[in-house]
């Protein structure tokens, strides 16, 4: 098993973490980083890694800001409209890298609604289409990406990969233990179970397991409220 694209943290990093010799547990320690990783991801509904060629649709704004999924936004290659004619450059710029604001400098960045109508006549208006395309640059180089290609230089912020290894470290002690036993004793082996709760990809297992990762999370969660 490889680390994932989407990896926050290093193995190496974790051995350090944990007192580990070099290569002793790539394993354990590949799979707490991993599953670490997305549920910091699905956490703050956002993609940290960096990828130079993001292709996506969206369908419009009200205003002149359009907001990307997966900022920071460090270069937009292109926009296109639905009919495939590329807007010139020059009608949008970054207006805030940090929350991926792309401006539209005249007018707004228009949608198209879909309209419906039932054999009665009624008529419905349904989700709007997504006409827009942005290939853009965005995210940050992990530490796990400069490992891999020496050539880039990190960008993710520290308390995220913090807040990722905090999580990794709690899935990795409790890999080889039954999550349901609370607490145990040796002499007469009795055991107490807790209650089954949340899994580790539910917000709230996070914010009651290990709040410290939550705590800094909370600064990085896109399109939420709580």
């Amino acid at each position: 098993m490889a680390l994932a694209a989407n990896s926050l943290t290093t193995i190496a990093e974790m051995e350090s973490i944990l007192g580990l010799a070099s290569g002793s547990a790539d394993a354990d320690l590949t799979r707490a980083i991993n599953r670490a990783s997305a549920i910091a991801e699905s956490y703050c509904n956002r993609v940290f890694y960096r990828d130079t060629a993001i292709s996506e649709k969206y369908t419009g704004a009200i205003g002149p800001i359009l907001m990307i999924d997966r900022p920071p936004l460090n270069s937009i290659t292109s926009v296109t409209y639905l009919d495939g004619d590329a807007e010139d450059s020059g009608n949008y710029e970054i207006h805030d890298a940090g929350s991926g604001e792309i401006y539209r400098v005249s007018g707004t960045w228009f949608g198209l609604n879909d309209r419906f109508e039932d054999s009665s006549g009624t008529i419905f208006h349904g989700q709007g289409r997504k006409v827009w395309t942005v290939v853009y640059d965005g995210g940050w180089y992990t530490p796990q990406q400069v490992a891999d290609d020496g050539g880039l230089t990190r960008g993710l912020p520290y308390d995220i990969e913090h807040a990722a290894c905090q999580i990794a470290l709690v899935l990795y002690r409790n890999q080889k233990r039954n999550p349901s036993v609370k607490s145990e004793t040796l002499m007469s082996a009795s055991q107490t179970f807790a209650s089954s709760g949340g899994s580790s990809s539910d917000g709230s297992w996070l914010r009651s397991t290990v709040p410290g990762a939550a705590s800094i999370l909370d600064r990085y969660r896109l399109g939420l409220v709580a």
